[in-house]
């Protein structure tokens, strides 16, 4: 597989501000606290299974 011609270049760590999404800061922390909650109950499961 070829990737000539592709460019990249490095995030800035919020995708929502690259997409240009209004509310930007709301957006970031709801899907911090999504991941967060996927985390602790991702955990929480693999503990439950011992």
């Amino acid at each position: 597989m070829s990737f000539s011609g592709n460019q990249t270049q490095a995030s800035s760590g919020n995708v929502f501000a690259e997409l240009t999404r209004p509310d930007v800061k709301a957006h970031m922390h709801k899907s911090q606290i999504a991941a967060e909650l996927y985390r602790l109950t991702r955990a929480r499961t693999l503990l439950l299974r011992w």
